[in-house]
């Protein structure tokens, strides 16, 4: 299965439903672009890349953020 779908089948589980939005940031684009698993939407869920604040990030949140650590992608609620 792809990191990305692992990732929303993630937010799936604690939401009961699809994120309204992916954020990647530039660092996460690039990890999964090399994989090619990301596009503009992802199974009707529009897809975009920006830079991610700790102000955007929420307990609960509409939309799933992803980001790099390392080797390692992580994920997080942020707000629209």
């Amino acid at each position: 299965m792809k990191l990305l779908s692992q990732m929303v089948e993630q937010y799936q589980r604690r939401h009961n439903c699809l994120p309204k939005k992916i954020v990647l940031t530039p660092l996460a684009m690039t990890g999964l672009a090399v994989k090619r698993t990301v596009g503009p939407v992802w199974n009707g869920v529009p897809v975009e890349c920006r830079e991610i604040t700790s102000d955007d990030v929420v307990a609960s949140g509409p939309c799933l953020g992803l980001d790099l650590d390392g080797n390692q992608l992580v994920s997080f609620d942020i707000k629209e």
